[in-house]
């Protein structure tokens, strides 16, 4: 299942997809944090509520994007989230910096991670979308280059 069709099944989910919510919530944590830790994700927290609980979700973050922040914002209307690299964070900032030096004049457009989810009440779902953002990110900037025809080898 590729991030986009993980995006389009979470903004899908309604309060009687319980097996859908628990299928999709299983594939995006093997996607955010490696399919060798699900396991030990799973004793810690149960599938169903990380896109509806903003603890769970916030847990997932921190296991997921070491050294990095993220903002959620609630209104009548919608449900915001962000995920980005903390340039200053004391422990990963320089990695991240080298990671990611395409990021450091403006890391919420670079990583395209700023979530707008409408009708609101699904603060911990935004969270979510936007670490699946923040994700295929880094797997296109990881892609290596495809050479074009006739540049040298």
């Amino acid at each position: 299942m590729t991030i986009d069709e993980m995006i389009s099944g979470l903004e899908s989910l309604t309060e009687n997809s319980r097996v859908l919510r628990k299928s999709l919530e299983k594939v995006m944590v093997e996607e955010l944090v490696g399919p060798q830790n699900v396991e030990a994700w799973m004793q810690r927290h149960p599938f169903g509520m990380i896109t509806t609980s903003l603890d769970c979700a916030r847990d997932l973050f921190y296991s997921a994007f070491p050294g990095w922040l993220y903002r959620v914002m609630e209104c009548s209307v919608s449900d915001d989230a962000l995920v980005t690299p903390d340039f200053n964070h004391p422990e990963h900032g320089a990695d991240l910096q080298y990671q990611f030096p395409l990021a450091l004049n403006d890391p919420v457009e670079w990583f395209g991670t700023d979530v707008d989810l409408r009708p609101s009440g699904r603060p911990a779902l935004a969270l979510c979308i936007s670490m699946l953002l923040a994700k295929k990110r880094i797997n296109e900037t990881n892609e290596p280059l495809e050479l074009v025809s006739g540049q040298p080898e």
